[in-house]
């Protein structure tokens, strides 16, 4: 039996509110070729909340390192009578914030043979430390999510620190420190400066807010905005390339 502090060598039982070293997937019932999600992680433990400088059972904080969430999705339903094509479309367009509670809940199901003594009662609070979050639709890569830290307390609200980078299926990417991602609507608001990289254009700014393509949808301070970089078409053209919505004003930087 491998040596692992999680692990008793006397009792063969996992502590309390703890488990390590954590892989699963999840695939379409009757079609394992069709992954649903894969999940893992690195430490998972549930601990004691504080108030002031006692901590109390009334709050928990599960903390989670280094944790890992692929997502996948497909246009088409499986060459199965049993789902329909409705069905199908139905549950490829499920909310992704409902992937890790789904993978929570078959965790703590009986019937998975999983045998972990967590308590989630009264938790208010996720911490994650090392966070990485991928998109696969149609075996093609989509959206990816990376930060070396992330929160959840005010969910579907995750707030991701620390190098925080967003990038969409066509290579565009969004920097910041800080990004607060709605999981329900799929948006991603900065706090404070941020870059948007979009076809070798560079546009720098302030709390902008994009889509899942990473397309502008709010820049409360669009006048501080500047683009670098090299320009790959004349913006008076039809065909130029756009790094922002075309309703928000620009101010060239220097080239």
């Amino acid at each position: 039996m491998p040596a692992d502090p999680a692990v008793s060598s006397e009792h063969f039982t996992v502590p309390d509110n703890e488990i390590r070293g954590f892989a699963a997937w999840r695939h379409e019932s009757g079609h394992p070729q069709r992954p649903r999600y894969h999940v893992s992680f690195d430490r998972l433990r549930s601990v004691n909340g504080r108030v002031g400088q006692f901590r109390t059972a009334l709050t928990k904080t599960v903390c989670i390192d280094n944790l890992n969430l692929r997502l996948f999705t497909y246009a088409t339903a499986p060459n199965d009578g049993d789902v329909t094509p409705a069905a199908h479309a139905a549950a490829a367009v499920a909310p992704e914030h409902y992937v890790l509670g789904d993978a929570v809940n078959s965790l703590l199901d009986a019937r998975s043979n999983y045998r972990l003594n967590i308590n989630f009662n009264n938790t208010t609070e996720v911490t994650i430390r090392g966070f990485g979050y991928h998109l696969t639709a149609e075996d093609r890569p989509g959206l990816a999510v990376k930060c070396a830290r992330a929160n959840i307390f005010d969910w579907p609200q995750i707030t991701l620190r620390g190098n925080a980078t967003i990038t969409a299926d066509d290579g565009t990417v969004f920097q910041a420190a800080n990004i607060r991602w709605n999981t329900k609507n799929n948006t991603f608001r900065a706090d404070g400066t941020c870059l948007l990289t979009r076809g070798g254009v560079q546009t720098i700014g302030r709390d902008l807010c994009v889509d899942a393509r990473l397309e502008v949808v709010e820049a409360p301070n669009r006048h501080e905005l500047s683009e670098v970089g090299p320009r790959p078409h004349d913006r008076s053209s039809p065909a130029g390339g756009e790094p922002l919505h075309p309703q928000y004003a620009i101010s060239n930087a220097p080239h």
